[in-house]
């Protein structure tokens, strides 16, 4: 009897369990499901990057043509991670997201993309390439984030020498090769720690997950991209005001390597912190080099 008994109640939570997976996959997107408040780092960096290629290589921050770089690739990112997130919604969670939500976000870049056009080729070829990688990433067929090592070579190398050349290529001095090396070893450790994280959920969705040990290279190139960034603070290569968030961003490193860093959902709790700091960079690239 007991049996019998505990047999139904295994039936009725199953059918509960699909049943609210059922509900789930009908509830309406909501707005902040699409623009998720956590990538306003990762929009915020993009007009940093493109200054700092600017700065580093002698060229003007305010200049025209770096103001409208940073003006049009920062809103593209936030439609390429709106774009990521919708397909995140149907491909993870089974959601039925309207084919008008991604026609828009489409459209917004393509407007994008053309008044890049405006501006100059070089600039246009760099938002290209830009959204060509967050197709391979995130769009099926393609879609590899599926495997691991998708993160390490789009968002941790690819990416920030795309938005770093939005600013170098209106310099006319010799490109500097260091800064941008430094640049990539810290989002290289850094993509690394993600995908470390979310080896939970990459095995939950059939992914590829990131292979043991790969943590040791992780965690050497960010020491090794952060003590690259106070070295060039050290030599005026980066303003000084760089230095204090820079040791911040030291101090959280050794957090987000530590085993209190559970999830990759802990990191983003700073999300809002980040973003002050890349506007105080910004800010200061501006001051340095903005005239």
């Amino acid at each position: 009897m007991t049996t019998g008994l505990s047999a139904v109640g295994a039936r009725d939570r199953r059918g509960a369990s699909a049943g609210d997976a059922e509900r789930a996959s009908l509830a309406p997107v909501r707005l902040s499901e699409i623009f998720t408040a956590h990538r306003m780092t990762t929009v915020a960096k993009t007009p940093v990057l493109i200054a700092m290629g600017a700065f580093v290589n002698g060229g003007r921050v305010a200049s025209p043509n770096v103001v409208a770089a940073m003006a049009l690739a920062s809103p593209l990112w936030a439609f390429l991670y709106a774009i990521n997130e919708v397909n995140d919604l149907k491909c993870e969670e089974g959601r039925d997201v309207p084919a008008r939500v991604l026609a828009c976000l489409w459209i917004a870049v393509g407007i994008i993309l053309a008044a890049s056009a405006l501006v100059g080729p070089k600039l246009l070829g760099l938002l290209l390439l830009m959204t060509l990688g967050q197709i391979c990433y995130c769009v099926p067929p393609i879609r590899w984030k599926r495997y691991w090592w998708a993160g390490p070579l789009l968002s941790g190398t690819l990416n920030p020498i795309e938005r770093y050349l939005c600013g170098a290529i209106w310099t006319s001095h010799p490109f500097s090769a260091v800064p941008i090396g430094i640049v990539v070893t810290l989002h290289f450790g850094a993509s690394i720690r993600s995908r470390v994280l979310l080896r939970g959920r990459d095995a939950g969705f059939g992914y590829v997950v990131a292979p043991a040990g790969v943590e040791i290279v992780g965690a050497l190139a960010c020491a090794l991209g952060l003590a690259g960034a106070l070295y060039l603070c050290r030599l005026h290569v980066l303003p000084g005001l760089f230095l204090p968030p820079t040791v911040g961003a030291c101090l959280f490193s050794v957090y987000a390597w530590s085993g209190r860093a559970k999830s990759v959902a802990n990191l983003r709790r700073g999300w809002l912190l980040f973003t002050i700091f890349s506007f105080f960079y910004l800010f200061a690239l501006y001051g340095y080099g903005g005239k």
